[in-house]
Order: C-alpha cells, then sequence, then structure tokens
C-alpha cells in the first residue's frame, strides 16, 4: 500500500547587516591635549586613548565644531553605532561622555560624520590624578590648567588667618562655561555658599569685604571652601586665584600699643586696643 505524503519546505531568510561607513586611521589621544578635527559627511573618525590605574574624573568631549557629529567611547574595543559603552548624539557639535567606572587600559573613541562635514571639532580626552590633599589653595598663586567635566565638581580650600582683608577668589581664562560656589568652615555646593557667581563662560569672582560702619574691615578668619562646576559643558583649562592682604605687625615704640597692623598696598593701619587703656595719641 502506497502512503502519500506532502512534504512543506519552508524557506528562513537570514538578515546580515553590518556599517559599511569609510572609516579613518586610528590615532591616538594625550591627555589633557585639545585635538582639533575635521570629520567629513558618513565617516567615522576613530581614536584611542590610555588610562592608567590611578585616574579618575575621566570623560571624553567635544566643545566646537560647524556641524553635527556624535561620539561613541568603548573599553578596550573599537565602539560601533550599536556596540559602545557611552554615546552622545546631541543634535549638534557639542558632545560629552562621562566614565563613572573607570577601568585602566584602552578606551577607543569614534566620531561619527552625520549629513554635513564638519569642522573646527576640538575633541578632548581627559583624566586627573591629583589626590584630595592636594587641592589646597596658596594667597595670590593661580590653581592653573584646571579642567572638568560638565556636571564634574572640584574641591578646594584656602586657610584665611586673622587680620587679612579683600579676600577674593577668582576663575578666569581657558574655555567653557564653569560655575564658582564659596563657603566658609563647610564643605560648598550649589545649595550652599555664602557666595556664588554663574556667568556665562569662564570669568567667574566672588569677594569677601566687611562695608559695616564700626567694624574692624578683616575678613572673618577660618577655612574658606571652593567648589567649582561644569555647568553646561566640559572645562578646559582654566585658573583659580585665591588672594587676600594680610595685616603685618609693625614695630612701635610704645610697647602698650605692641599690635598695629598695617594692610598691603594700602595707607590703612589697625591698632587693637586693651579695653583698660584711656589715651591714645597717633603721631
Amino acid at each position: 500500500m502506497m502512503v502519500k505524503a506532502n512534504i512543506e519546505l519552508k524557506k528562513e531568510i537570514i538578515y546580515a547587516s553590518y556599517d559599511n561607513t569609510p572609516v579613518e586611521n586610528t590615532k591616538d589621544l594625550k591627555n589633557h591635549e585639545v585635538r582639533l578635527v575635521s570629520v567629513a559627511s558618513n565617516v567615522q573618525s576613530r581614536f584611542t586613548f590610555n588610562v592608567p590605574a590611578s585616574a579618575r574624573e575621566l570623560f571624553f568631549a567635544t566643545i566646537t565644531g560647524t556641524e553635527d557629529i556624535d561620539l561613541y567611547i568603548k573599553y578596550n574595543s573599537p565602539p560601533g553605532l550599536q556596540d559602545y559603552d557611552c554615546s552622545s548624539t546631541l543634535s549638534d557639535s557639542l558632545e560629552y561622555c562621562a566614565i563613572a567606572d573607570i577601568q585602566a587600559g584602552t578606551y577607543h573613541v569614534m566620531l561619527q560624520g552625520k549629513t554635513v562635514d564638519s569642522s573646527g571639532i576640538s575633541l578632548l580626552a581627559n583624566y586627573e590624578t591629583i589626590l584630595l590633599s592636594d587641592n589646597v589653595l596658596d594667597n595670590h598663586i593661580p590653581e592653573r590648567q584646571l579642567w572638568f567635566g560638565e556636571k564634574l565638581e572640584k574641591q578646594f580650600t584656602l586657610e584665611v588667618p586673622k587680620h587679612a582683608t579683600d579676600l577674593s577668589f577668582e576663575l578666569s581664562g581657558g574655555s567653557g562655561n564653569a560655575e564658582l560656589y564659596v563657603k566658609h568652615n563647610a564643605p560648598a555646593s550649589s545649595q550652599s555658599f555664602n557666595c556664588r557667581s554663574v556667568l556665562p563662560g569662564n570669568n567667574e569672582k566672588c569677594l569677601f569685604t566687611k562695608e559695616t560702619p564700626g567694624s574692624d574691615n578683616f575678613t572673618t578668619p577660618g577655612i574658606y571652601h571652593v567648589m567649582l562646576k561644569g555647568a553646561s559643558s566640559a572645562v578646559i583649562n582654566t585658573k583659580l586665584t585665591a588672594s587676600f592682604n594680610e595685616a603685618v605687625l609693625l614695630p612701635v615704640a610704645d610697647t602698650l600699643f605692641s599690635n598695629l597692623y598695617s594692610i598691603k598696598d594700602k595707607e590703612t593701619y589697625f591698632v587693637e586696643i586693651p579695653a583698660s587703656t584711656n589715651k591714645l595719641s597717633v603721631l
């Protein structure tokens, strides 16, 4: 007996995809180096960046450019449009990637050109190795070449002695948009401060003066905490200067009034008078 069997053959269609975007030769990036690059339409520009085990505050950013590009980052292997550890695909040339879980090794960077050629792109790869204990400011000595990413913060302290006047904190130079916050005897933040400066750009300043009639005009002594924060973009190569004028003890003939001070570059003098004094002569 013959049995007929109907056999149905199904065709399985397997789709394979690949990225045929032209790729430029890979280039090495250096820490704190601003690399000026151009990216052609629909072309991928690739870079590598070596990061040590001591690195912190690792970020990648593009801060200038004429047309839209996208930024992709991947640890230990080249990134793709669908394969990355961090991506930034805003509708302009200002892209930013901060790496939270930093690993020692090689990070691969890709800039993806869009529909129009983009030129004048400033590409930055950055990490810091400075310990927190190094962030102590010295009077009148600028803290130079500060780099920090968007939304990242840097903390500093300044000790101000008794008999100091005209205390100021000033941020200047470089590029990007930084904010400055200062607080006396406690860490500063964007919600807790005695003074703040949040102008566009990097030119920020906080002044501490006493102008109350009858006051001694001295700045309140103690530890002043400074917090710098990247606002709407990464901050590149700016400098922070903290300064005050410190009174100098002047020798006088009468030992009764031994606490006489002058302020640098000013024709102003201060004298501490004991409560028991009933006569003061100025000659």
